[in-house]
């Protein structure tokens, strides 16, 4: 077993975007764009708010083929019918989102 607790998740969504969590070993000193700050263990963020440099470019854009993807997954995987409620739709989304990740 890792003596590490810091870990990193990938498999959240908040608000309709690919998220990640991040539990830190060690609590950290964060200042909000309010001007508050907080010490936390325990950070979520949309992936889509991550920029190159402090305003900057994002390095995932909102508009992306990724971005939207994630999203149909996220659609996908919320729907609680597995697919069977509209299986029409869900193969248009399927096909439609493999072709849009792999154009060729």
């Amino acid at each position: 077993m890792p003596t590490d607790p810091s870990r990193i998740s990938f498999e959240l969504e908040i608000h309709g975007q690919e998220s990640a969590c991040m539990t830190l070993p060690t609590a950290i000193q964060v200042t909000w764009t309010d001007g508050t700050s907080s010490s936390i263990t325990n950070l979520c963020f949309q992936m889509g708010s991550l920029k190159d440099v402090p305003g900057g470019a994002n390095i995932v854009p909102a508009n992306s083929d990724l971005t939207k993807a994630l999203w149909n997954y996220y659609l996908l995987k919320g729907d609680g019918s597995f697919g069977i409620h509209n299986p029409t739709f869900i193969d248009q989304i399927l096909t439609n989102t493999q072709a849009a990740l792999n154009p060729i």
